[in-house]
């Protein structure tokens, strides 16, 4: 009888191409090699009453598009555009896993 092991691919054995950043999805773990080339800093540009604010799939409210994806790159996840608008409190609970970072998600499948 032979034994199997299975090694997961998560950013922690998998090398991006240079100048691409290893973010992990949230929504099933795997890794996505990506460019991150956001500022520091980004632009604002709306000249509004209200900055146009979007909710990440993180649940987080953002002031612009460029603010979330340059939080995905420091955080190291995938954040998507949920929708246009703030987060709202009930749309926390609508999916099972729902995250700020890798270590909550690595927490939520390894409960102790």
């Amino acid at each position: 009888m032979s034994s199997m092991y299975v090694l997961a691919v998560t950013c922690a054995n998998i090398q991006c191409q240079p100048g691409q950043t290893c973010l992990t999805d949230l929504r099933n773990g795997s890794p996505r090699c990506q460019t991150c080339s956001y500022p520091p800093s980004c632009p604002h540009r709306h000249q509004g009453p209200l900055p146009p604010m979007l909710c990440g799939s993180n649940h987080v409210t953002y002031p612009s598009w460029c603010e979330m994806k340059a939080d995905e790159c420091q955080q190291r996840i995938v954040i998507e555009t949920k929708y246009s608008g703030p987060c709202h409190s009930q749309d926390r609970w609508k999916n099972s896993v729902n995250s700020n970072s890798v270590e909550d998600l690595i927490n939520s499948l390894n409960p102790n």
